[in-house]
């Protein structure tokens, strides 16, 4: 059975009436809400639903009798939900088998209670509330509907960016993996319910497009003067030095992570698929401890931005005042890790353990090109590994260059040119010929036949260095 989330921003509970909804051919179903038809419609095609309910912390002024409670509750959000949830049940919800969550979504604006006594402003960001959402569902696995019937714009379209980058990340964490990539994420919007309450209501389904590429989303030149998660522009000269000494930023650690995965993905994106099959640049020590690290760094960053803010309560307003996340880099860097962390699976389920044969090396590589649509990769490939497998009568049980192996017409031509008009050879460029022959360049790759008569074929070690600054660096 598959799971289904089903996602909507909640407002004031108070003042709902039934509504006759009806999807695709079930119905009418009699509710409240659009989100419990939508239960009850992936209940009725066996499916898992689950719904996820956001509940704007705008709401909380609505349930404090003073300012000291509503300050409590802006603190103890457990607290709050608990009274909340209460009146959900009373007002919302007729169905005690329904299955579902209660989260609360910060908020942005000003918002006056109902007897105009006091005020709340969240002097908060739209950056906040899309790394919110996403924080929360991340980790969702199945299904997804979005539905937009209700909630303030803001919040919708938070929502909707969260949703957008959540597709991202997904693909990108499950590239090689077909089957983990094709979900059904939508939205679904009932026709305005208006008017006479007695007509059926429509609920539309609306499929959610976004384009992933085989990009490697962050490089460490992007973070050479950007290395902070938080904006710290506009905060008093103490704020800014107290906040500058906690805050989570890239730091060594990120930047050899980041590094690490830019090898593995240059490697393949940049065909020197070799690089995959060398163990002294492909072993990263302490891996699971440091991606942990930075997966929780980035995890935590809303709490920090909540367990940081500041209230302060003047002429009758409550101001709460928190930190601004950077929305680009936040994001960019969790694409990094999803990304990176899945291309390391192919090393370590595919490249680790398996003997450095061109049989091997062919048929790993060559199904990757393919899952990933790298078909010029995978001509230059064949058509490199073709050139030795012509030459194997030449490789023997003792390992030596393919320079030794392989018959360079060019080079020959070259020398050939050099004695006859005694002046020097054109300028060679090493790099540019790296990546021209798929990463095999012939003097710095050793090969030999094993007990099987199968070619091995390997990169020479002290050679390792320079490929690694050229592949980390193809451009320059």
């Amino acid at each position: 059975m598959k799971n289904r989330y089903i996602i909507q921003i909640l407002g004031k509970v108070r003042g709902y009436q039934p509504v006759k909804y009806k999807i695709n051919d079930f119905g009418p179903i009699d509710t409240k809400l659009s989100s419990i038809a939508l239960y009850k419609f992936y209940k009725n095609k066996n499916e898992n639903p689950k719904i996820i309910y956001y509940v704007p912390e705008s709401l909380i002024i609505d349930y404090s009798k003073d300012i000291d409670e509503l300050i409590y509750y802006i603190r103890n959000y457990n607290e709050f939900l608990e009274i909340f949830n209460n009146e959900f049940k009373k007002q919302l919800l007729e169905d005690n088998n329904i299955n579902y969550e209660l989260k609360v979504l910060q908020s942005i604006g000003l918002y006056t209670t109902r007897n105009n006594t006091y005020q709340i402003e969240f002097s908060n960001y739209f950056e906040n509330l899309v790394s919110q959402i996403f924080l929360d569902i991340k980790n969702l696995s199945g299904n997804i509907t979005i539905d937009i019937s209700t909630g303030f714009n803001i919040l919708v379209q938070s929502l909707n960016e969260a949703i957008r980058n959540f597709i991202v990340y997904r693909k990108l964490k499950n590239i090689l993996d077909y089957k983990s990539t094709d979900f059904d994420i939508k939205y679904s919007i009932s026709s305005p319910i208006l008017g006479n309450l007695s007509y059926t209501r429509n609920i539309n389904f609306y499929k959610i497009s976004v384009k992933t590429f085989f990009e490697f989303p962050l490089k460490l030149q992007d973070i050479k003067n950007n290395n902070l998660f938080i904006v710290l522009d506009g905060l008093d000269k103490n704020e800014k030095k107290r906040i500058g000494k906690i805050m989570p930023r890239i730091d060594k650690n990120s930047r050899n992570l980041i590094e690490y995965f830019n090898l593995i993905f240059n490697s393949i994106k940049q065909n020197a698929p070799l690089v995959l099959f060398t163990k002294r640049l492909m072993d990263f020590q302490n891996f699971d401890e440091i991606f942990n690290q930075e997966m929780n760094k980035i995890s935590n960053l809303v709490d920090f931005i909540k367990n940081n803010e500041i209230i302060e309560y003047n002429q009758n307003i409550l101001k709460i005042s928190r930190l601004r996340i950077k929305r680009i880099l936040f994001f960019n860097y969790l694409f990094t890790l999803a990304l990176g962390y899945n291309l390391r699976e192919i090393y370590i389920n595919k490249v680790r353990n398996v003997e450095n044969t061109l049989d091997n090396i062919e048929n790993t590589i060559i199904k990757i090109y393919e899952q990933l649509g790298l078909g010029m990769n995978k001509r230059f490939f064949i058509r490199d590994l073709n050139e030795i497998k012509n030459n194997m009568e030449k490789i023997s049980e003792n390992e030596t260059y393919l320079s030794k192996i392989l018959v360079d017409e060019e080079i020959i031509k070259r020398k050939e040119s050099k004695e006859k008009n005694k002046q020097k050879l054109p300028y060679s460029d090493d790099k540019r010929n790296f990546f021209a022959h798929s990463g095999l360049l012939s003097n710095m790759v050793l090969t030999k036949k094993n007990e099987n008569s199968k070619i091995l074929i390997r990169y020479d070690e002290k050679y390792l260095d320079k490929i690694k600054s050229w592949v980390l660096n193809p451009e320059s």
